[in-house]
C-alpha cells in the first residue's frame, strides 16, 4: 500500500486528537498520506480512504470515492453508526491488518438520481441535477402543512399515486436510517433491492415496498409548491409541478473494508438498536 487519502469531519473534537499521530504512524510505514484531498488527481493513485468520523461523514466520502472503485475504511467517531464499524481503540491494531491485507470487501449499492422537467431545462449545468446516494433519495414536502402528491413508476409499470408528507427510496444501508423512522423494513444491506417507503401517508394501506433494483423508479410531482428532493440529509434541491426524478442503481459500489472477528451486521442491530433490552 502506497498511499492513502484521510478524511475527517473537522466538527469532531475526537479529530484534533486522532489525526496527528495518525498521520505520524502512516508516514513511518512508507505510506503517502493526503489529507481531505478531493480532487479527481488525488484519488487516481489512491490504494485506500480512511474516514474518520460518523456516518455522516462516510457518506460524503462515498459520494466522492465510487467513481475510482477505491475502497474504504470507516473509523466511528459518533455514537450511532451503522457504517463506519471500526472502534477508534482499535485503529492502529485495525491497520496494520489492513497493511497485512487481512481483510475483505463487501460492496454496498448506490443509487443515481436525476431531476427532468421545468425546473432543470431552464438551467445551463444539467451536471448539478444529477446525484449520487449512498443511503437515500427523498420526495418531500419542504414547508407546507399540505400534502403533495407523487405518481410513480417502475419500468414503464405505473405504480399508484402517492399523498402524503413525501418518498424514501432507500437502498439497503440506507434502510436503517430515515426509512425506517418512517416505519420501513430492515433489509440486509448486501441484497440487490431497493426500498420505498412513503412518509406519512394520507391513506394507512400505503406501506413500504421491497423493489428489484435493475429497475428505473420514476417519481413526478404532481402537486405545486414546496416540493424537495434531499440526497442523503446532505444535498438538496427544489422541485416544481411535473418535475420527474429518475433513480435507478449506480453502476458502481461502494467497497467498503471489512475484518473477521469483528461485529456482525445482527450484532450491530442488537447493539444500536438495543434489540433484547427490556
Amino acid at each position: 500500500m502506497k498511499k492513502i487519502i484521510v478524511l475527517t469531519n473537522p466538527q469532531k473534537k475526537e479529530v484534533k486528537s486522532i489525526f496527528p499521530s495518525l498521520v505520524n504512524w502512516l508516514e513511518k510505514k512508507k505510506i503517502e498520506v493526503s489529507v481531505n484531498q478531493t480532487g479527481k488527481e488525488n484519488f487516481k493513485k489512491t490504494d485506500l480512504v480512511v474516514v474518520l468520523g460518523g456516518d455522516g461523514t462516510i457518506l460524503k466520502a462515498a459520494r466522492l470515492v465510487v467513481p475510482f472503485g477505491i475502497p474504504v475504511l470507516g473509523i466511528n467517531l459518533g455514537e450511532f453508526g451503522f457504517l463506519s464499524g471500526i472502534n477508534v481503540k482499535s485503529l492502529y491494531s485495525t491497520l496494520e491488518r489492513i497493511l497485512k491485507k487481512d481483510y475483505y470487501i463487501e460492496e454496498r449499492i448506490l443509487l443515481t438520481a436525476k431531476v427532468i422537467g421545468p425546473l432543470s431545462s431552464n438551467k445551463k449545468n444539467n451536471s448539478k441535477f444529477f446525484f449520487l446516494s449512498l443511503n437515500d433519495i427523498v420526495v418531500k414536502n419542504a414547508s407546507s402543512a399540505r400534502v403533495i402528491k407523487l405518481k410513480v413508476k417502475l419500468g414503464s409499470k405505473q405504480i399508484t399515486q402517492w399523498v402524503g408528507d413525501g418518498l424514501i427510496v432507500a437502498t439497503p444501508t440506507g434502510s436503517t436510517a430515515y426509512s425506517l423512522a418512517a416505519f420501513g423494513p430492515i433489509v440486509y444491506p448486501t441484497l440487490p433491492v431497493l426500498i420505498i417507503t412513503p412518509i406519512c401517508p394520507h391513506l394507512l394501506s400505503f406501506r413500504s415496498l421491497v423493489l428489484p433494483a435493475g429497475e428505473l423508479i420514476s417519481i413526478q410531482v404532481d402537486s405545486g409548491k414546496n416540493v424537495m428532493l434531499s440526497v442523503d440529509g446532505q444535498e438538496e434541491m427544489n422541485l416544481g409541478y411535473n418535475d420527474i426524478i429518475e433513480i435507478k442503481q449506480a453502476k458502481k459500489k461502494l467497497k467498503l473494508v471489512c475484518l473477521s472477528g469483528n461485529a456482525d451486521y445482527f450484532q450491530i442491530l442488537n447493539k444500536k438498536l438495543k434489540w433484547g433490552k427490556r
